[in-house]
């Protein structure tokens, strides 16, 4: 991918791209929260994407990962991209109280690091949910770039001082009392009374699949990433972010 030349600025309250001739490539919007919605309109939604769910291993959603999630997320924002810092930039907003994280892409993993800080966002999977991993220890990020990591294939970022964070346990608290998933369900039956179950299978197993999933709920909770406490090494805590503009990348 063609390297961006040009600088983020402030306009009318928003971030923006500019390019080195002068024209606005993106933006990231007054807000880069996550859009939150109540549980009907997570139902409404849900349903809206219900095709794309009975299609899940087409291509299309094969290359995002958790290919639902991804495409949920970007009805609620979080495939918005980064904005991209200096290094010594990335320093003041660690000083102003961002969190600072790495991620390594593997061996090889340029082409990876480059579509994370600037194209489609993929959506990996993992054993707190999916997301994208990341860890405060860069030595731990540089074992995901191989026996010889290059510099390349990691990424360097802050996850934003205001940046929604909940906790794991909390998560994994809803996940196995099934509260989200009991609540959406309930909408279900109330939305489709006598109606066949057949007819509404779908969508209660689209329910079903989306909560299933710690990232999952926490994406449809409106939180922007997800601390696990890693009480085991002294790499510290592991943040699965569900909102990539909830960062910022060293470019």
């Amino acid at each position: 991918m063609a390297e961006l030349d040009g600088r983020w600025v402030t306009m009318n309250g928003a971030k923006v791209f500019i390019s080195s001739k002068g024209d606005v490539i993106k933006g990231l919007g007054r807000s880069y929260h996550l859009k939150t919605l109540n549980d009907e309109q997570i139902v409404d939604l849900l349903e809206k994407h219900l095709d794309d769910y009975k299609n899940e291993f087409d291509p299309r959603f094969v290359k995002r990962g958790a290919g639902c999630i991804a495409i949920i997320g970007d009805e609620l924002g979080a495939g918005q991209l980064p904005e991209l810092i200096t290094e010594d930039e990335l320093a003041e907003e660690v000083a102003n109280g961002g969190k600072e994280l790495w991620r390594g892409f593997g061996q090889g993993g340029e082409k990876n690091a480059e579509q994370f800080k600037t194209g489609e966002l993929y959506v990996g999977k993992g054993l707190y949910g999916c997301g994208t991993y990341t860890t405060p220890d860069k030595g731990v990020a540089e074992m995901y770039s191989g026996n010889k990591p290059d510099p390349k294939s990691m990424a360097h970022m802050v996850l934003k001082s205001d940046a929604r964070i909940v906790e794991y346990d909390d998560m994994l608290g809803d996940y196995e009392k099934g509260i989200t998933r009991n609540n959406l369900i309930a909408i279900k039956n109330a939305r489709y009374p006598g109606v066949e179950r057949f007819v509404t299978d779908d969508l209660k197993h689209f329910i079903h699949t989306f909560t299933f999933d710690v990232g999952g709920i926490g994406l449809l909770q409106g939180y922007d990433a997800i601390r696990v406490k890693d009480n085991k090494t002294s790499a510290g805590d592991y943040y699965v972010i569900l909102n990539r503009g909830a960062l910022k990348v060293v470019r």
